[in-house]
């Protein structure tokens, strides 16, 4: 298979969703909202048959959805990622972003994949943060979760989906201590493993690691 092209080029909007234009990729995008003890928000998904992330907690966030269907410039694709990140984290979590959203740029984004219908879907996961107050308590108000609360990084990586586990971890990597770091390997590695795996699959970038040091 040829070398991936960047990410975000040959970006369509197909039934709503942005995908790339052979329609086996989709975008999606994720929250790190995080508060001044450093804890951030997990969501926990719902119980479905056939679901492989079932029961397992996540960042919130969900699949890039617009309307049109013209190719997409990257200044819109980060209109359209704030957009939806904005519904998705008050649905998910209760949390209502007072300034836009940031880009994280200490990793690409890593591809995550699930069945639906029987079929099998491929989610490229663009990951931005945001600070919430001290005193924000989380709130699940979406069938697709069961719970939004506050957590420790440390203590919620073992129990994250692999392309959250992936973010989580490129973010705190450097707040991380040599032990901190020695308990979530086992997590992160069998994450990367899964997200190259299906990145390799649709033909999308390969998970960015260069963070890992």
């Amino acid at each position: 298979m040829s070398q991936p092209a960047e990410w975000f080029e040959n970006l369509v909007i197909d039934g709503g969703i942005v995908r790339r234009s052979d329609g086996k990729l989709a975008i999606g995008a994720v929250l790190v909202i995080e508060k001044g003890t450093g804890e951030i928000i997990v969501v926990t998904k719902a119980r479905k048959p056939g679901y492989a992330f079932s029961d397992l907690d996540a960042l919130p966030g969900g699949l890039l959805r617009s309307t049109g269907s013209d190719p997409i410039e990257r200044s819109v694709l980060d209109r359209i990622a704030i957009e939806s990140l904005a519904r998705r984290s008050a649905a998910e979590a209760g949390f209502v972003c007072a300034v836009s959203p940031k880009p994280i740029y200490s990793v690409g984004p890593p591809t995550t994949s699930y069945v639906v219908g029987g079929v099998q879907q491929y989610v490229l996961v663009v990951p931005y943060s945001a600070t919430a107050a001290s005193d924000f308590t989380p709130v699940a108000a979406d069938r697709s979760v069961t719970a939004a609360r506050w957590m420790d990084p440390l203590a919620v990586i073992p129990n994250l989906s692999p392309a959250s586990c992936i973010i989580v971890c490129s973010v705190m990597w450097t707040r991380f201590s040599s032990v901190d770091r020695t308990a979530c390997r086992p997590a992160l590695e069998t994450a990367v493993e899964s997200c190259q795996e299906w990145a390799r699959q649709v033909g999308a970038p390969p998970v960015d690691v260069s963070w890992l040091r």
